[in-house]
């Protein structure tokens, strides 16, 4: 018999959850739960939408959102239709010439790729570092270099890490290049020093996808400075300024429905982000004291913790992980991968091989992340791990 792992904690109560179906698969512990504000919570914040009559456009409850999140962030925001209008806005309202590049990471979620297009921009993959599997100085001047049509950089907080970005952002001040973050998984989130996620760069996005932590079905937000709030409300207002047509844009607003479920979740979400600090101090745990061979994120910051990544010693044990959990009906998902430059709508934005981003891409495991664990489920999952670790030769 395996030895049973116990996490040093218990977790709040919760109803009991029906397994996720996918497909025709049940898993024991699907890889995500989604969790919204119930109905009840929100429907009274809807009843001003009603009685005026006033259901999207920058309305009532969509600026209280903004208010509850500018509290998280120290900073402004304005709320987006989704993550990648997030993006994409906050690029075109820098103001850069058509076909402009704009430097990324080729180890991030396509989501990235799709805004700088969106945006009329061109991506430039570059390499991350292999340690912390983000943008860094060394990776972005490689892909700058021989170039002189890089207009801005856009970084990713990979799996919503919440690292200083202060020599990325010091890098680009020195070069006159906007830097945009895309901190899509990370708000709520806390650098080491106990600043919050939004403050750096230019400015800082997120999403509010039903699978992230702070989750509203679909949404998006961007943190920034006071100067460029009212270029973001018109750029995702067709780019209107009142009858006028200054500039290009989409229609990227958040309806008052999607507002309303925000601030239910504002209000609940101090505690989902305990449950998951929760869960990840004791993911970091087994993984120290079990399988020393497999790297968790190293000085993470204090993340809201989407998903616990978890770095293979090679392609070839994470393959069989996968498979050896999925036989013990536990769900992970291999993000980011393939990474960009090896997918046929990306590769030819490559500034090179990009190995590092292809090696982590293949290795890479993402294991389940939940905001409303059940008593004893934590360290159940852990021994269902603990047994595939076994099974692969990898403890």
């Amino acid at each position: 018999m395996p030895r049973r792992y116990h996490a040093p904690f218990a977790f709040r109560s919760r109803t009991r959850y029906m397994n996720t179906l996918h497909g025709s698969h049940r898993w024991d512990f699907p890889f995500q739960r989604p969790l919204l504000a119930a109905p009840a919570s929100w429907l009274g914040d809807l009843e001003h939408a009603y009685a005026v009559r006033w259901f999207s456009n920058h309305g009532a409850l969509a600026r209280r959102l903004e208010a509850a999140l500018a509290t998280r962030c120290a900073r402004n925001v304005v709320i987006a239709a989704n993550g990648t209008a997030a993006i994409t806005a906050a690029l075109m309202v820098l103001g850069l010439a058509r076909g402009r590049a704009v430097v990324m990471p080729a180890f991030t979620f396509p989501a990235t790729l799709s805004a700088v297009e969106q945006a009329g921009l061109t991506p430039l993959l570059a390499d991350v570092d292999p340690l912390h599997w983000e943008l860094a100085p060394d990776g972005v001047a490689a892909a700058c270099e021989g170039r002189d049509d890089v207009g801005a950089v856009l970084a990713v907080r990979a799996f919503g890490l919440c690292r200083d970005l202060s020599p990325l952002q010091g890098w680009c001040q020195a070069r006159a290049l906007p830097l945009i973050v895309d901190a899509a998984a990370a708000l709520g989130g806390e650098l080491d020093d106990g600043q919050p996620v939004g403050g750096q760069g230019a400015m800082e996005t997120f999403s509010l996808h039903a699978t992230k932590v702070f989750a509203i079905g679909e949404g998006g937000a961007i943190a920034c400075s006071e100067e460029d709030v009212g270029a973001l409300r018109r750029c995702m207002n067709f780019g209107l300024d009142g009858s006028d047509l200054p500039g290009p844009g989409f229609n990227g607003k958040l309806s008052e429905f999607a507002a309303a479920i925000g601030l239910a979740q504002d209000r609940v979400f101090d505690a989902q982000l305990a449950a998951r600090r929760q869960a990840a101090a004791a993911y970091t745990r087994f993984v120290d004291d079990l399988a020393p061979r497999w790297t968790s994120a190293q000085a993470p910051g204090r993340p809201p913790w989407q998903v616990f990544p978890l770095l293979a010693p090679d392609a070839g044990s994470a393959d069989a992980i996968e498979a050896a959990l999925a036989r013990r009906s536990v769900q992970v998902r291999r993000y980011y991968r393939p990474a960009l430059q090896l997918t046929a709508a990306a590769a030819n934005y490559a500034a090179g091989p990009l190995p590092v981003a292809a090696d982590l891409a293949s290795r890479m495991v993402c294991l389940p992340m939940y905001s409303d664990w059940g008593p004893d489920e934590l360290p159940r999952l852990l021994d269902r791990v603990d047994a595939a670790l076994r099974e692969c030769g990898q403890r």
